[in-house]
């Protein structure tokens, strides 16, 4: 009998203490939101949504939204530029800003591996056909061999 409290006991306290989707942190990956609320959409684009607390200002969730991107952008030692940006209005008003970030040394948009990888076989691919010149390609490629090696 007390075997069985004791499972009972701890089954309880581990569904009611066990790690949801509010509490998880995920890496950043194509489609993977962050801990912060940013989504990356791929080729260097992300997303960031957030809602503001009751009666908010428009631009003090918006000053709260471009420091957490400030920081983001800092932290993958690049530069950002904001793309778009929707509001859905009412007493708990929801942002979304979309934008870009672009390596600070090249201005190239920042690009995962995977993304490198697809990038480069597209332009192999237009080599092939004879849209792009070996001049062309190597240009190009030589950025892509440096995300795809790191």
């Amino acid at each position: 009998m007390k075997k069985l409290l004791l499972v009972l006991t701890l089954l309880t306290f581990s569904f009611a203490y066990g790690q949801d989707a509010s509490t998880l942190n995920v890496n950043l990956k194509e489609g993977k939101i962050k801990k912060d609320g940013i989504i990356s959409e791929g080729l260097g684009i992300y997303n960031v949504r957030k809602k503001g607390k009751v009666y908010q200002g428009k631009k003090s969730l918006r000053l709260q939204m471009t420091s957490s991107i400030q920081k983001f952008a800092n932290i993958k030692n690049s530069n950002y530029k904001i793309l778009n940006e929707d509001l859905i209005g009412g007493e708990r008003k929801v942002i979304t800003i979309t934008f870009e970030l672009r390596d600070k040394q090249s201005g190239n948009l920042l690009l995962s591996k995977k993304e490198a990888i697809k990038e480069l076989k597209d332009l192999k691919e237009l080599l092939d056909l004879g849209i792009l010149s070996k001049t062309e390609f190597d240009e190009k490629a030589l950025y892509l061999k440096k995300i795809i090696l790191k």
